[in-house]
């Protein structure tokens, strides 16, 4: 058991589907293993740009869509380590930004709004020794006013330490 592949998780605004990037971190280089794009139903494709959009919606609808996003990311994910022949239990780490329906970094009170349920991912990682770093996270830096680079440190300092202990 290696202990050393971290999984990156990103869906865009495009909505076309999820990138899933592997990465191997080995002292102090990272090296690209592959990735793998998961396709983006059109179904739920359709829900996620009427929020977007400022359709109105319930607290069931939003709670149903962020279910099925963080099911949808999990497929994704154990569709790529499939694809990319991993060892699930050389998995250190996922991270998943989560689908952004709503970005408001300028009002009084800014927030941005992901959905992907990471207790899902949690759920059906397929390895119980990986870590999830997931959209709670991100929805933290932009509430602290800051932004990607910050996020993008943290991440990998984390990452380092964990790898080294």
């Amino acid at each position: 058991m290696n202990l050393s592949i971290y999984l990156g998780v990103m869906s865009g605004t495009s909505l076309d589907g999820i990138d899933v990037a592997a990465v191997k971190i080995a002292q102090q280089e990272i090296h690209l293993i592959g990735s793998y794009f998961h396709p983006f139903p059109d179904d739920l494709k359709h829900v996620v740009v009427s929020l977007s959009q400022n359709s109105p919606a319930t607290p069931i609808e939003f709670g149903e869509l962020d279910h099925k996003l963080g099911s949808l990311f999990s497929e994704a994910i154990i569709c790529a380590i499939e694809a990319l022949s991993i060892e699930q239990s050389d998995i250190r780490a996922i991270g998943c930004h989560g689908q952004t329906v709503f970005h408001q970094p300028d009002s009084k009170y800014p927030f941005t709004m992901q959905l992907g349920d990471p207790n899902i991912i949690a759920q059906k990682r397929v390895s119980q020794r990986s870590l999830i770093f997931a959209g709670k996270t991100w929805r933290m830096e932009v509430k602290a006013h800051r932004w990607f680079p910050p996020f993008i440190m943290k991440y990998f300092l984390t990452l380092k330490r964990t790898s080294m202990s």
